[in-house]
């Protein structure tokens, strides 16, 4: 419920605006919510994951036997808007846990990506949504999945990042 002016007029404006605001709001969302290819954008969370697991110790890839193994929950998604015309925000969270070759836990933590569209180290092609409302409108299916998939990619090297400096 919206806080009262005292002005009767101004109140039902306010209600008018918020109502429609609200509506453009949900608009969006659907638009987004086809747009992208779930699928495909967690892979290239996993991609970055996988990238940057690669790059070094004390976490790294290899398909031999008897190796401790790395699962990762994803717990949230999703990108957020405050209010139409600003620019979004995208978040991420994940439990991450290690098992040694018995099966036992060695290594568990929470980790969260949180990054603007204007995170200058994300990658250009995410940077198209910085101007959410106007060019969702303009922007092709393929283009929107694309800025959720480089947003995706960047998350999850941040993930490892996050993670080496838990484990030292």
């Amino acid at each position: 419920m919206p806080i009262s002016t005292g002005n009767d007029v101004i109140d039902a404006a306010l209600f008018v605006a918020d109502f429609a605001q609200e509506v453009r709001g949900l608009e969006q969302a659907a638009r987004i919510g086809d747009a992208v290819d779930v699928e495909a954008v967690n892979g290239q969370l996993v991609a970055g994951i996988t990238e940057t697991l690669a790059s070094g110790a004390p976490f790294g890839i290899t398909e031999a036997q008897g190796t401790p193994l790395l699962q990762i929950e994803l717990m949230e998604y999703g990108m957020q808007v405050r209010y139409l015309g600003a620019v979004g925000t995208f978040k991420y969270r994940l439990k991450a846990r290690m098992y040694d070759e018995s099966g036992r836990r060695i290594y568990k933590t929470r980790l969260t990506c949180h990054t603007g569209m204007r995170d200058p180290d994300l990658p250009q092609s995410a940077l198209t949504l910085a101007n959410n409302v106007r060019t969702l409108q303009n922007m092709t299916d393929a283009e929107i999945n694309a800025a959720f998939a480089a947003v995706a990619r960047h998350c999850g090297q941040q993930f490892v990042v996050q993670m080496r400096r838990h484990a030292g």
